[in-house]
């Protein structure tokens, strides 16, 4: 079963009745997944943006493709689902043995092609244009297009290891 388009296409995710993808979180009057978006607490706002959580419960040998299209940096926290990703270093493949990993996006200068496998389930936190930099890390050019194991650039222990996963998605 494959939704959205080909591979390298950015064509939208449409699920149908019965394609056993089903939208824990939330989903559109039309069935469509759908993430739980939420703004930070005032205290970060200043750096962070939105923060996001989405699960999708699917048969293991669905496969979703789509695109992403962020302006600013984000870090998602792959917490199911074995992902792949078209960027600038190439084809880029994660979470593959479903060890919860985290990833670093850079912001980018086009759509990435993204792809998951199986049912997934991500928390993402958006960071605002120039947070990355200012936060101490490195600038928006040197990370443009691509995706950095987030564990190792920061070098201080697995953030999905911190995570709760038996708790709500609120």
């Amino acid at each position: 079963m494959i939704k959205g388009g080909s591979a390298g296409s950015h064509d939208p995710i449409r699920v149908a009745a019965g394609d056993g993808l089903v939208p824990v979180t939330r989903s559109s009057r039309d069935g469509q997944p759908l993430s739980l978006n939420r703004a930070p607490a005032p205290d970060i706002a200043p750096w962070i943006a939105r923060i996001m959580a989405i699960e999708v419960d699917a048969p293991a040998d669905s496969v979703v493709r789509g695109a992403m299209f962020n302006d600013s940096p984000n870090v998602r926290l792959l917490l199911a689902g074995r992902w792949s990703a078209e960027t600038a270093a190439g084809h880029l493949k994660f979470n593959q043995q479903g060890e919860r990993q985290s990833l670093f996006f850079g912001p980018h200068s086009r759509a990435m092609s993204i792809m998951v496998e199986g049912p997934f389930r991500v928390i993402g936190v958006s960071f605002r244009p120039g947070a990355e930099h200012a936060l101490g890390g490195p600038l928006p050019a040197t990370t443009m297009d691509r995706i950095v194991d987030y564990d190792a650039f920061v070098g201080h222990g697995r953030l999905g290891d911190r995570i709760d996963t038996g708790a709500s998605d609120q």
